[in-house]
């Protein structure tokens, strides 16, 4: 569940990431995309298109966490533990939803809507609700 939500935040903090000198997407992954070998080059213009595709790559590996996410969730029987996961694994999914196939990853900010937000920790106290949001 760490990995997944670690994996999210790189995806999402791509342009923060590149503007404060920090480089946490995988160069197995950038470098597909990038024809300078520059991971830089993904935030420029041109490269947009090839940008969003390695974005795309990015949310795509980490949706392969999602299977031992849902395994581990339906292990907790404490309410207030699962919920306390729960949440932020539900804000993950739905900012990875936010994420795939959008250029502005790679341009400026993109997050969830305050009000999913909010919908989103209303709906997850139970299994049901997790599967529902994922």
């Amino acid at each position: 569940m760490g990995l997944f939500l670690q994996k999210t935040n790189i995806t999402r903090d791509f342009l923060e990431d590149l503007r404060d000198g920090r480089a946490f997407y995988p160069k197995d992954v950038w470098s597909k995309y990038s024809l300078t070998g520059k991971l830089a080059e993904l935030a420029e213009p041109d490269a947009r298109d090839r940008a969003v595709l390695c974005v795309n790559h990015m949310v795509t590996n980490a949706l392969e966490c999602i299977p031992e996410c849902l395994e581990y969730m339906s292990l907790l029987k404490t309410p207030e533990i699962f919920r306390f996961c729960a949440i932020t694994q539900v804000m993950a999914i739905a900012t990875l939803a936010e994420l795939y196939n959008n250029p502005l990853v790679v341009t400026g900010v993109v997050k969830i809507r305050k009000g999913l937000a909010i919908k989103l920790i209303n709906e997850t106290a139970t299994m049901q609700g997790l599967h529902k949001w994922f």
